[in-house]
C-alpha cells in the first residue's frame, strides 16, 4: 500500500508552492522545528512558531511563498539559523 502511494504521489502535481517547500526544508528540518516547539510551554508555542517563520521567510504573505522562499540553500541557512536560536532560548527557559 505505501508503494501504490509513492507511486500516486509521484504523478501529483502539488504546484510551484510545494515543489519549494519541499527544496527548502525537508523532512529532518521540520521534525527538529516540531521537537523544539513541543520542548516549549505550550502558552508560548504560538509566539515562537511566530517569530521563528518570521525569520525564516520575511516576505511570507506579502509575495508568493516560492519567492519568499527564496534560494532553497538560504532559506535552509535561515531556518537552522532561526532553530538555533529558538533552541537556545528554550534553553535559557529550562535553566
Amino acid at each position: 500500500a505505501f508503494a501504490r502511494r509513492l507511486a500516486i504521489e509521484d504523478e501529483i502535481d502539488f504546484g510551484p508552492e510545494r515543489t519549494a517547500w519541499d527544496a527548502a526544508f525537508d523532512d529532518a528540518r521540520m521534525d527538529a522545528l516540531m521537537t523544539a516547539l513541543l520542548a516549549l510551554p505550550a502558552a508560548l508555542r504560538i509566539t515562537e512558531r511566530h517569530a521563528f517563520w518570521t525569520a525564516v521567510l520575511p516576505d511570507l504573505g506579502k509575495r508568493p511563498l516560492p519567492a519568499a522562499i527564496g534560494d532553497p540553500a538560504e532559506a535552509r541557512t535561515r531556518f537552522d539559523t532561526a532553530l538555533a536560536a529558538l533552541t537556545q532560548r528554550s534553553l535559557n527557559r529550562a535553566a
